[in-house]
């Protein structure tokens, strides 16, 4: 089954589950299945991250998820054969990047989303400079060995303009706060990335 129908599916039967119950939920994801829901690169990923739960205006961290939801992401990701790991609570949809909220974001990364319906579940998906923005802070230190090669595989595909790079890098900065941020943690990232435009760009501005 592709991928992208089958993550569409899962958030559609969820989406529906909710309004069984009678509730909604409005939430901001992250990652691969935002690449792909956003139309930026196709790299299957079955994982649906989510960063942020929307309340009106108010972002806020999504962890811990309330019990009925995980129970209806389980069962599921049981029926449709999606991820599900009761142990580690990386089931299909998770809330694995939730300590992002907790820190800075991008400027205007709220106003850029877009927004797709799937029944009572709304599902915000950053704009692509705001998804390159969190991968390069991603893979400049801040995970682990596997998920950074994600990463970097991600920005390499998504091949960013000058302006992409200039806002992800003035992001990390700004988020790093260290004045030899550049230098020590950005800087053998875009080396490694072959951004050497980039890395122009930016020490001539």
């Amino acid at each position: 089954m592709d991928t992208l129908f089958a993550v569409r599916n899962a958030l559609r039967v969820l989406g529906r589950r909710l309004e069984e119950r009678g509730t909604s939920l409005d939430v901001v994801i992250v990652g691969g299945a935002a690449l792909m829901l956003g139309g930026h690169h196709q790299r299957p990923s079955e994982d649906v991250d989510v960063l942020a739960v929307v309340d009106g205006e108010q972002w806020s961290g999504p962890r811990p998820l309330p019990e009925d939801l995980v129970r209806d992401v389980r069962t599921i990701g049981m029926a449709l054969g999606l991820p599900v790991d009761a142990t580690h609570g990386q089931d299909w949809f998770n809330a694995g990047p939730a300590m992002l909220i907790q820190m800075i974001l991008p400027d205007g990364m709220p106003d850029r989303c877009t927004t797709e319906q799937f029944h009572a579940l709304t599902v915000r998906v950053p704009h692509r400079k705001d998804l390159i923005a969190l991968k390069l802070l991603s893979a400049s230190g801040m995970t682990l060995r596997r998920r950074r090669e994600v990463d970097l595989t991600d920005l390499r595909t998504l091949q960013p303009t000058p302006d992409e790079w200039a806002h992800a890098i003035s992001f990390s900065l700004r988020w790093n706060g260290l004045p030899d941020a550049f230098e020590v943690d950005l800087l053998p990232t875009l080396q490694e990335l072959g951004a050497r435009d980039a890395i122009a760009a930016w020490r001539a501005s």
